[in-house]
């Protein structure tokens, strides 16, 4: 019963979090790789959530929308595409084209998707109407998106959980991988991860690096850097759900907005798709209250003080964070 109410009240209503967990601010607790939980829509449909990773905490999420719900997605898109970009525009890192859409509709489907992910994030919708629009995004043969991280205070942007969503089937290529996810093998720089780029960058990962493993991890052309530890293969229909920050240790109840360390076991990036497929998804970052829309305007004001700079421009090798 408790459950079902929860559903139906959008994440208003949710399961008395454990002792671990950041009072107010629901995180799905991993368990361990391959363990199942139910989570439940805003209609009240239940899903699994299989845990895919523990560190970051992933987890793959089949049924998430219907076909019909799919291809809405993709129609709102119509006329809306541009040339995607990240924070330093390169066009190397990110090969692909997406659409905003506004979920403040009641009807849209973006508003739709909006609601669902608010339900089974157990999290408010007020929560997720005030984080970014969802976007979506079309990538064509030889698309992709190059690893990343979504969130870094020191460019404005805070992302406490990112759900991506498979709009069609892709045979060939397009997975979404997580290489280090479960690696107790990787060590990282020293440094404040939030402060610092290269503190987010395994040791040994560097560009030029000769340790680095097939001498450029970031780039997922290649099969084997693809699947290196976990990945997603497109499905229509199917979620793929992830932490981008760890639990605050100690929260302040006062405070239950704020965001944890930043996790770098959550990078991760688009493979290659290739011919004759094309991919598209649509990705929903929810902000803690305060982090937008303010902190995208510094963000894409960043941006643009970077491109009139003439800041310096593609670096194949670094690790990207996708604000925009």
């Amino acid at each position: 019963m408790l459950l079902a109410t929860a559903a139906l009240l959008g994440g208003l209503v949710w399961l008395r979090p454990s002792p671990n967990r950041q009072p107010g601010l629901f995180m799905f607790d991993p368990v361990r790789k391959g363990y199942t939980q139910r989570a439940y829509t805003e209609d009240g449909r239940q899903v699994v959530v299989e845990t895919l990773a523990v560190r970051p905490k992933l987890f793959l999420i089949e049924d998430f929308c219907s076909a019909a719900e799919a291809d809405a997605l993709v129609a709102a898109s119509a006329g809306l595409l541009e040339p995607s970009g990240t924070l330093r525009n390169e066009g190397v890192i990110r090969v692909s084209e997406h659409a905003w859409l506004d979920h403040a509709k009641a009807g849209d489907a973006a508003f739709d998707l909006s609601r669902r992910v608010a339900a089974v994030a157990r999290l408010p919708p007020s929560m997720v109407h005030g984080s970014e629009p969802v976007q979506t995004a079309r990538y064509e043969p030889g698309g992709h998106y190059y690893l990343h991280l979504d969130t870094g205070r020191n460019h404005g942007v805070g992302r406490y959980l990112t759900l991506t969503l498979y709009l069609n089937d892709v045979d060939a290529g397009g997975e979404t991988s997580f290489p280090l996810a479960d690696d107790g093998s990787v060590s990282f720089t020293d440094g404040d991860a939030e402060e610092d780029d290269v503190a987010t960058m395994p040791i040994g990962w560097r560009d030029g690096d000769p340790a680095a493993p097939d001498g450029e991890p970031w780039d997922l052309s290649q099969e084997a850097s693809c699947r290196r530890s976990v990945w997603v293969r497109p499905r229509k229909g199917r979620a793929v759900l992830w932490y981008n920050h760890e639990p605050i240790s100690n929260p302040d109840p006062a405070k239950w907005t704020e965001l944890g360390p930043l996790d770098r076991y959550a990078l991760h990036g688009g493979c290659d798709v290739r011919a004759p497929d094309t991919k598209w998804i649509a990705t929903v970052w929810i902000n803690p209250p305060g982090w937008a829309p303010g902190s995208l305007t510094k963000a894409r004001k960043k941006r643009r003080v970077a491109t009139a700079s003439g800041a310096r421009g593609a670096s194949r090798a670094s690790f990207r964070r996708e604000h925009r």
